[in-house]
This record gives structure tokens, C-alpha cells and sequence, in this order.
């Protein structure tokens, strides 16, 4: 492990606050919910795209083991989420908003009164994550404590390629659909996960409805809306969110004069589960010192 390149920046900084508008899928998430007695407080872990919560079992533990009660769910378009949606719907949507998971885990948190937890989320689940502690701002008994990004989703990975001209970018489009669709299917298809195809396609659907989040393009606010500890943990290997927009986040979050500290472990995307010991104790550590 190491903790190398560590980087912090202080300051307040606040804007207007704003919240979502669900629209299109209806369906409730699946929850679990781990309470221990006379808990530190309240953890909410957020998986990535493509898995589930159980992907996140290990942090879980260690959370709980120190005292922390835990809540995890399954998005929309993931784990039992996408197999109670399948139950009752004939179609899955070409696109599954990213807006929508916030509004449905906000309304989680208050009819489980799990209040002011601290948010954790990996890859997609670390945009989810940015999105839903901005929309706890004006709810003082849920607002979070603190936000952990885990190797979190920033920009579109075509972002580069888009040029403006509607040919090209409708060919660059297709070309990554067709990118994505084999790149999911060897995912799902490494860790023998069942119903692959309907696996893919709701993969596809979350990478679409999550573009718009973006939080490195020159009209997106890299901070919060709000000020409270943001910690940042990246991995050395990681070939999806890459070390370029690691140092873009934290430059922006510098020029916004934002509060936060960005770690470095030697692992690559997956390092949450993978390298869930050393996590747990960056962000226990990080946790105990505030």
C-alpha cells in the first residue's frame, strides 16, 4: 500500500442547492440494512457499475467490526434491483437515469432514519455518491458527515473523442456502444454471472444515463454544494479512471477552494474489493482524524 501523492485543500465554498425530478423506472432498490449496538454511526455504501452490495461485503464487515452500522443497495439496473424490475416489466429502458438512484436512496435514508451517515461510494457508485450529498444538503437530520470516492466515475470515457459534428459523434456513439457491449459482456463473463445479456444491456443503460454528471467538463462544479470532509482514493493501476483525472478532480476542487484529500493505493480499479483491508484503514484513518 501507499499513501504517496497524498493532496488537501481548505476552504468553504457553497452555492445554490438543487434536487432531482425522478423520472422513467419506478421500481423500489433493494436494500440491506446491518445495524450494530450503540453504533459510531451510520455507513452507506454504494457499489459500482455492473455489480451488486454484495461486492462490497468486505468493507462492510470491517465497517461494521469498527463499530459502524451499514447500509447497502442494489441500483437500478443491478443485482436484485434488476431482477425484481425484470418480475414485472417486459422491457428494461434503453437508459436508466443516474438522478433516479439519488432520489430513491434519498427517500431510503428517511423511511430507515438512518441519519447523517457517512457516504461511500466505488466508480459509479462514487458519482452516485457526489450527486446524493448534494441533495441531503437541505435535510439536517440526513445530511452526510463526510464523502468517500472510491476510483470514482468523473467523465465520460468518450468524452475526448466527441467533436460536435453530429455524423461523427453518431458513429463515435455507435462504435462505443458496440466497445461497451463486448467490454460488459467479458466482465459479467469472467465472474460467471448469470442472465449476461440482460447484464449488458443494463450496463449500457447506466453508462448512458450517467453521462451527464461529467464533473470534469469546464460547466460542471467539481464541489459540493456544501462543506464537509471529501476524501479521494485512487489507485496506481487503474485503467478506468486514470491518474490524468484524478489530478484534473483535485485541481478543480484546489481552484474551487474546496476541503479535501486525495490517497493513493497500488491497486487498480477494483481495489475496493480487492484491496479491501488497506482501504478500510485509509478511511478509518481519515475518519479518526477528523
Amino acid at each position: 500500500m501507499s499513501s504517496a501523492n497524498a493532496r488537501t485543500c481548505r476552504s468553504i465554498f457553497a452555492v445554490e442547492h438543487k434536487t432531482f425530478q425522478k423520472n422513467s423506472v419506478q421500481s423500489n432498490l433493494h436494500t440491506k440494512l446491518e445495524t450494530v449496538s450503540n453504533s459510531k454511526g451510520n455507513v452507506l455504501l454504494i457499489h459500482g457499475l455492473g455489480d451488486d452490495l454484495t461486492h462490497l461485503n468486505k468493507l462492510s464487515a470491517d465497517f461494521r467490526k469498527a463499530g459502524y452500522s451499514v447500509l447497502r443497495v442494489d441500483l437500478h439496473g443491478h443485482g436484485k434491483t434488476l431482477e425484481d424490475f425484470t418480475k414485472n416489466e417486459k422491457h428494461l429502458p434503453t437508459l436508466l437515469p443516474y438522478e433516479n438512484n439519488v432520489i430513491d436512496l434519498t427517500q431510503i435514508l428517511k423511511d430507515l432514519d438512518f441519519q447523517n451517515p457517512i457516504i461511500v461510494g466505488h466508480s459509479y457508485g462514487g458519482a452516485i455518491a457526489h450527486a446524493l450529498a448534494n441533495n441531503l444538503q437541505g435535510h439536517k437530520s440526513f445530511r452526510p458527515t463526510h464523502l468517500v470516492m472510491l476510483a470514482p466515475y468523473l467523465r465520460r470515457l468518450d468524452y475526448s473523442y466527441l467533436t460536435g459534428n453530429p455524423l461523427i459523434d453518431a458513429q463515435t456513439e455507435y462504435m462505443g456502444e458496440q466497445y461497451m457491449r463486448n467490454s460488459y459482456r467479458e466482465y459479467f463473463e469472467s465472474q460467471k454471472r448469470k442472465n449476461v445479456d440482460l447484464l449488458v444491456n443494463a450496463a449500457i443503460a447506466t453508462t448512458k444515463g450517467i453521462r451527464s454528471f461529467n464533473l470534469l467538463s469546464a460547466g460542471k462544479k467539481a464541489s459540493l454544494d456544501f462543506q464537509i470532509p471529501l476524501l479521494v482514493i485512487a489507485g496506481t493501476k487503474d485503467e478506468l479512471v486514470k491518474q490524468d483525472q484524478i489530478d484534473n478532480f483535485h485541481n478543480k476542487l484546489q481552484n474551487e477552494g474546496y476541503d479535501h484529500k486525495i490517497i493513493t493505493l497500488e491497486g487498480d480499479h477494483f481495489f475496493p474489493r480487492t484491496l479491501s483491508k488497506e482501504t478500510f484503514k485509509v478511511i478509518i484513518g481519515e475518519l479518526d482524524r477528523r
